[in-house]
């Protein structure tokens, strides 16, 4: 089995950090994982497919096991995957693509508010400067723990690759560096914490100007997501300083002099609270109100960084950072749910032949609801989608 280098290029964009799931999946030996260059890594994992060449089909099988079904339909034009038909209760007839359902398409209901921040920010953040010089975003995200599905994903797959004032910047591709959460422990240790994290992800010193440098020289989008649930903040905020403050005051002191072309460098720190439900019923009212405490404390320093920093030269004026709190991810609501249909409709259609039908069928999921939490709702959209008849 061959693919094109469009094919092959388009994976390679998209995989991201799931290269060494990829890899583990597909028995590639750890001391050839190593010798992978950084940032081309999916690359590499062809090229050993392709020295191997029974191995190049068992491809689309190891995207489907890391749960990365999304990636199958860039395939789509080489070989076309036969279509089994359901019909439903009312006649219609859907479609369904076995084993290529995307695992984000039931997450991209709207998110405008959010895309349109970050959007401006990104804007404001080129335009204020013209020196070339490497300048971290940071990007302040927060919500409830049910409604994250998948937002920064989503973000990185869809609305940057496909929004016409952005897209231009990741056509190369991007580098992608997920913080561990569990790398993490007190405030005061943030900083070596996260200098000692990239410094065994990207190979450099664990100094800020070494790891800037080492950054600048990929020229790509640099992204990295850190996502911090509140039951964490009992163990890392102390009394003198949040874990947000922590954050800001680690990149507000990111080296200014270090020469990146214009480069797109994006942190995403995103907080959710409302954490699931606690078991140990001894404990279970003091865990309740100390939840709610955080989720309270955190909702309040989230409000008033808005206030007080509305653009990120606000936010720079004041913590010498560029910053912007996007607004708080919210549940989803019926019009939203529906425009998805349209917006999606030519990926809903592999699945879904009349639209119209699905719009109706989605309405019906709000009969006893104004809104619904996108987690909730991803789930059922993916359950009408590939399950017709239920």
């Amino acid at each position: 089995m061959l693919y094109s280098g469009k094919s092959k290029l388009e994976l390679c964009r998209r995989l991201g950090n799931d290269w060494l799931d990829l890899a583990t999946c597909l028995d590639i030996p750890a001391h050839r994982r190593n010798q992978f260059q950084q940032g081309r890594e999916c690359y590499a994992i062809l090229e050993w497919l392709e020295e191997r060449n029974e191995r190049l089909q068992k491809l689309p099988e190891a995207l489907k096991d890391i749960e990365r079904e999304d990636l199958l339909l860039v395939f789509e034009g080489e070989k076309t995957p036969q279509l089994q038909q359901y019909s439903d209760d009312d006649g219609g007839i859907h479609p369904f693509k076995q084993n290529a359902f995307p695992h984000l398409l039931c997450y991209l209901p709207d998110r405008k508010p959010q895309k349109e921040a970050l959007k401006e920010a990104i804007k404001a953040y080129r335009a204020q400067y013209a020196d070339k010089k490497q300048r971290p975003l940071l990007c302040l995200i927060h919500g409830n723990e049910n409604e994250y599905g998948h937002f920064i994903k989503c973000l990185l797959e869809d609305f940057l690759l496909n929004d016409n004032a952005l897209s231009e910047s990741f056509r190369g591709g991007r580098l992608e560096i997920e913080l561990l959460l569990e790398e993490f422990h007190t405030v005061d240790k943030l900083p070596q914490e996260i200098l000692a994290f990239l410094e065994n992800k990207i190979n450099a010193k664990p100094e800020k100007e070494a790891i800037a440098n080492k950054l600048a020289r990929e020229r790509r989008p640099i992204i990295i997501p850190v996502h911090i649930l509140t039951n964490d903040l009992e163990e890392w905020q102390d009394d003198q300083k949040t874990i947000i403050e922590g954050f800001i005051e680690f990149w507000a002191d990111w080296p200014k002099k270090v020469y990146a072309q214009h480069q797109l460098f994006l942190v995403f720190l995103s907080f959710s609270y409302e954490g699931g439900k606690n078991h140990f019923s001894v404990f279970k009212n003091w865990f309740r109100w100390k939840r709610k405490a955080n989720h309270s404390v955190l909702r309040k320093q989230f409000e008033t960084l808005n206030q007080k920093y509305p653009t990120i030269m606000d936010f720079f004026e004041n913590q010498h950072v560029h910053a912007k709190v996007l607004p708080k991810l919210e549940s989803v609501k019926r019009m939203q749910a529906c425009n998805w249909v349209s917006t999606h409709e030519e990926q809903i259609k592999h699945f879904w032949l009349d639209t119209d039908a699905l719009k109706e069928k989605v309405k019906a999921l709000y009969e006893k609801r104004d809104a619904i939490p996108m987690d909730d709702l991803a789930r059922e959209l993916k359950q009408l989608l590939t399950q017709p008849n239920q």
